[in-house]
């Protein structure tokens, strides 16, 4: 099969047209939250705590308070209310669903953790609102050259003035040694720093590329 491949070099836009071997066509996957880092309050320890947003939805697409997703503590109103979840895995993280059931339209940022422990945003906004209905916010995030199974999302709670549910939070985006299972649809390749690739990454010319979508 014959792919077209983008990439810049020295300011220039190049466009290659060859043939991959099926072996090194990324595919996405797709993981649902298996464990929970910190958070900065929860109503409580089990209905309507943190540990709610673990699995898949269980809520959305129903709107309105539950207690399977995760509540902050009463009068947390705060502008920096954050939950931390973690995944079964690292993967290069392409696209987030985030499952919101109750004044969605809260969350502020979302940040992953790099390879060295720290938080790197991948989206942030100041536009915050409510919204009187549920939703599964999908916002275009700042891609990173690192695999990830940690996400850290912040919600503001004094546009809402009340309490924000979240029901379940996924991920989706490749492995680092390509064995996703998956769609294969509009593959393109993008850069990856250094000249050493991992296992996934296509060498060309002295450099790494990523594959994955766009």
């Amino acid at each position: 099969m014959v792919y077209e491949v983008k990439f810049s070099s020295f300011g220039l836009l190049a466009i290659l047209s060859f043939s991959l071997p099926t072996a090194v066509l990324a595919q996405d996957v797709a993981l649902w939250v298996s464990f929970i880092r910190g958070y900065s309050s929860q109503y409580s320890e089990g209905n309507y705590g943190a540990v709610q947003v673990k699995g898949k939805a269980d809520v959305y697409p129903t709107y309105g308070d539950s207690p399977k997703a995760w509540l902050q503590a009463g009068g947390h109103f705060t502008a920096d209310e954050y939950i931390e979840v973690g995944f079964a895995e690292r993967i290069y993280i392409e696209r987030i669903h985030i499952y919101e059931t109750l004044n969605a339209g809260a969350v502020k940022e979302i940040k992953s953790l790099n390879p060295f422990g720290q938080w790197e945003s991948i989206w942030n906004t100041t536009q915050v609102k409510k919204i009187a209905s549920s939703r599964m916010f999908s916002p275009h995030l700042e891609r990173k050259n690192y695999p990830t199974d940690s996400i850290h999302i912040t919600v503001d709670c004094t546009v809402a003035n009340t309490y924000v549910e979240i029901d379940a939070v996924e991920v989706i985006g490749i492995r680092p040694n390509g064995n996703n299972q998956g769609s294969t649809n509009n593959n393109t390749v993008m850069p990856s720093s250094g000249n050493t690739c991992s296992p996934g990454q296509l060498h060309f010319r002295d450099s790494c590329y990523m594959i994955g979508r766009r």
